[in-house]
């Protein structure tokens, strides 16, 4: 959906960083997304920004009002009190809307504001349905309702890919649930910032792929296709980040697969400048983030067919590739190696024109501005608890 311009008055919008950990891996990507985002839309004069922090979570030097909890939120007994609580700051702040940039509603939340959800993407129901041995019965059935009550009390979903906008209209159609609007903006990355790239002709015979031991990265897959190619057979392939028990196994049988454990953000700027061609095989992801920064660094992508890291290609089909074919994954290679010399310029200048940080502020902006203009949606979690009579 695109929003409908709103007249510019000043407004205040709270942000919820007390969930967002920056320190624990699994809140680095949405806590990176949310300080930039809040330093992207605080550049926009209309908009007054209130945080919810606690001590160990995301601080944003942006807020022009902040509410801080004197303990730390980085255990989950913590976080679920803070949850259970949260309203009541958030209720007070003197905002109009209250953004949840991680996704979820906390289960207990009650306000009559405003409010606004990112969904970066359905991979917990993605999971229930794939890798259900992940959780327990119990944990899908928590998770599912979290999920079912977060599309129902929004008053306005923003996303950041098509393909994941359409995994959110999925999940609701198999619940039979009423969808607010959803608007694609998109994402952006502090990586737009750095310049310079070297021609593609000039790299070295290398290939970096991000390894994971999560199932749906599909690392252990993505090893067997580079062992099977018969594309850029005097290439190498680096692993970057944790990977599954098998994989370092075979690596250590072969010459073409290096494990290189954790990297540095300038060190893997380095490799990523120097390298022919990232190596994405996630099977979902809600945007694409490393597809991104490669193409800002010059750095063309293989990507796994029908997934948003697709839709990020921006026409070049060709460097797409079905998980279950050999023959696909070579074809991919062989086309990323014929790509022509002016690519590793062109790509960061079209990138830019379409995921600038400043252009997803706007978006965004037009969002909250929409979100004001509309009736809220009526739905039982909407209204505080009310102090009621002696006699009632």
């Amino acid at each position: 959906m695109t929003a409908t311009k709103a007249s510019s008055r000043p407004f205040m919008v709270s942000y919820y960083l007390a969930d967002l950990n920056p320190h624990r891996d699994k809140s680095i990507g949405i806590s990176n997304y949310t300080f930039d985002l809040v330093r992207a839309v605080s550049e926009l004069r209309q908009l007054r920004i209130h945080t919810l922090e606690s001590r160990s979570s995301l601080h944003h030097p942006c807020a022009d009002q902040r509410d801080c909890w004197p303990f730390r939120t980085d255990t989950v007994a913590k976080r679920m009190l803070i949850d259970a609580v949260a309203w009541v700051p958030l209720n007070a702040a003197p905002s109009e809307i209250i953004h949840f940039t991680k996704g979820l509603l906390p289960p207990t939340f009650l306000s009559t504001k405003k409010i606004v959800v990112t969904i970066h993407d359905m991979i917990l129901d993605h999971y229930q349905r794939t890798y259900p041995e992940e959780r327990s019965a119990l944990e899908w059935r928590y998770w599912t309702r979290v999920l079912e009550r977060t599309l129902l009390r929004a008053d306005a979903i923003i996303t950041v890919s098509e393909h994941a906008r359409a995994q959110i209209e999925a999940f609701a159609h198999a619940h039979k649930l009423p969808l607010p609007s959803i608007f694609v903006t998109y994402e952006g990355s502090r990586f737009e910032s750095y310049a310079g790239t070297e021609p593609l002709a000039s790299r070295r015979p290398v290939f970096v792929a991000f390894g994971s031991p999560h199932p749906h990265k599909r690392t252990q897959r993505l090893t067997e296709l580079w062992c099977g190619r018969q594309a850029a057979r005097d290439h190498t392939l680096q692993l970057i980040g944790n990977v599954p028990k098998a994989v370092t196994a075979l690596a250590a049988q072969r010459d073409d697969i290096e494990c290189l454990g954790s990297c540095e953000e300038n060190a893997l700027i380095g490799r990523l400048r120097a390298t022919r061609g990232l190596l994405v095989s996630s099977e979902i992801e809600g945007f694409g983030l490393p597809v991104l920064e490669a193409a800002y660094l010059g750095t063309p992508s293989v990507v796994v067919r029908g997934t948003s890291c697709h839709e990020l290609l921006d026409g070049y089909d060709r460097l797409t590739f079905d998980l279950d074919s050999q023959r696909s994954f070579d074809q991919a290679l062989q086309a990323l190696l014929d790509l022509p010399a002016t690519w590793s310029h062109d790509a960061p200048r079209r990138m830019l024109e379409r995921f600038r940080w400043s252009k997803v502020a706007k978006a965004t902006m037009n969002v909250y501005e929409q979100v004001l203009l509309e009736p809220a949606r009526t739905h039982p979690a909407r209204e505080p608890p009310r102090a009621r009579k002696l006699d009632e």
